[in-house]
């Protein structure tokens, strides 16, 4: 089924209250957000950075392995939606934490996993978390997804896939996941747009709500946008209800074939 290119995909963005440093409490309150997406037709659910902790920097606390009890609710969410549903999640290894997007493909079990490549620095992670070395696309029904976290929108190059030497995108949609604070929004909106644009991609993303452990306060605007740059969907600030957005295949080709500005990228 993976790949088969379903026309339309089905988007769900789970932005909430992040209770600070409470896997399980958090695991519960999405549980009750997830069950108003019953008997509704869901291809991928998007998580906010952090989704089980916030953006804490005290891993010692919270962060899990990857046969944690995280990963395993993210197996059960896959199965009962028959979606792909990713999030970021305090993950030790050997030692060492990383600030890991996981992805459960639920066609074909597969457990995907990206590692936050550039580390906020001015909330000291970089002291903390081990940063990310490789990039990462998701075959998922026949499109190709890119997975990224909150600071790593500041940086195109690293979002930018290498599109002139080959006849293919690398990507059809990059998806941000993010604990962006109230203060900055600014930012937010007009990278996301950017990155929509110059990548003539699909953007999602997803942002937390509320006020965290070391009093942020953020108000999600989550959002859909499109590869001109045009909002599909947008949340209201501190909006917590999920909402479906759909993104299509055709007019995503359609665009890159009669505006084909990456044959002129630099590289």
């Amino acid at each position: 089924m993976s790949n088969q290119v379903r026309p339309f995909l089905n988007i769900v963005c789970i932005q909430f209250d992040i209770v600070w440093e409470k896997p399980e409490e958090n695991l519960a309150i999405l549980g009750e957000l997830l069950n108003q997406l019953e008997g509704k037709q869901v291809d991928l659910i998007v998580l906010p950075e952090l989704f089980t902790s916030g953006f804490s920097m005290s891993p010692t606390t919270f962060a899990e392995t990857m046969d944690g009890i995280t990963i395993s609710w993210m197996k059960e969410q896959a199965k009962r939606f028959k979606a792909l549903i990713m999030g970021s999640v305090a993950i030790k290894e050997k030692g060492k934490y990383f600030n890991r997007v996981i992805a459960v493909d639920p066609d074909t079990n597969k457990v995907w996993q990206y590692d936050k490549r550039h580390l906020f620095r001015m909330g000291g992670e970089h002291d903390v978390y081990q940063a990310g070395r490789e990039k990462v696309v998701i075959p998922f029904r026949g499109w190709k997804i890119a997975p990224m976290v909150c600071y790593d929108l500041r940086f195109p190059v690293w979002s930018r896939r290498s599109l002139k030497q080959k006849p293919n995108f690398d990507y059809d949609v990059l998806v941000y996941m993010a604990n962006w604070p109230e203060k900055r929004q600014l930012a937010w909106q007009l990278l996301l747009h950017a990155r929509a644009i110059e990548n003539a991609a699909y953007v999602i993303a997803c942002n937390r709500l509320g006020t965290d452990g070391t009093n942020t306060d953020y108000i999600g605007l989550s959002q859909v946008i499109d590869h001109r740059g045009g909002i599909l969907w947008r949340a209201k600030r501190n909006h917590k209800l999920p909402h479906i957005a759909q993104i299509g295949h055709e007019e995503l080709s359609s665009f890159r074939n009669k505006f084909p500005v990456h044959l002129d990228a630099d590289v």
